[in-house]
């Protein structure tokens, strides 16, 4: 704590975590959110899901299923190629086959800053990391990077070629 104030930022991060273990859940199982209210979720299990929770990851569950194509979430992804030791975790990847695309999705539940798209080198780091891991099984042409932030109603998309990805990336 800072002057007396409390450490609230491990709490934001906590239910954070926890909204994003619910998003998998929901995503992997069919389940619907609020069936989890009033559960305690399985890695974070200080946190019960309320009705609140439930309806913002709803939100991101419902933009994620909305994609179709083949889905997979919580996936690590490897940009060491570009950032030395660069990793992270991707929330929800999506190839759409007909047209060619790689959707990466990156739920923020957090509601203080509004968190956009174009640019967002976090974001542009997970889509090379992905675009490495699939471009030997997987026909990319375009890749389309959407923030999600129910709490704020902000669902920001930006569209890159995979060319114009792989300059950045240089």
């Amino acid at each position: 704590a800072i002057d007396g104030l409390p450490d609230t930022s491990s709490v934001f991060a906590d239910e954070g975590s926890a909204a994003h273990e619910l998003g998998e859940i929901c995503l992997t199982t069919g389940a619907a959110a609020s069936e989890w209210v009033g559960k305690p979720l399985i890695e974070w299990s200080a946190w019960t899901v309320t009705a609140e929770m439930a309806d913002y990851v709803q939100q991101y569950v419902d933009y994620v299923k909305s994609l179709g194509g083949e889905q997979d979430y919580e996936i690590r992804c490897d940009f060491s190629e570009w950032v030395p030791a660069g990793f992270g975790t991707s929330d929800a990847i999506t190839y759409v086959a007909d047209t060619k695309t790689l959707h990466v999705v990156d739920l923020k539940y957090g509601q203080g800053v509004k968190v956009y798209a174009d640019n967002n080198t976090q974001a542009i780091l997970y889509a090379l990391g992905v675009y490495d891991a699939m471009t030997l099984s997987h026909e990319i042409e375009r890749v389309v990077i959407t923030i999600v932030q129910p709490r704020l109603d902000h669902i920001d998309e930006w569209e890159i070629g995979v060319d114009d990805l792989l300059s950045w990336g240089e």
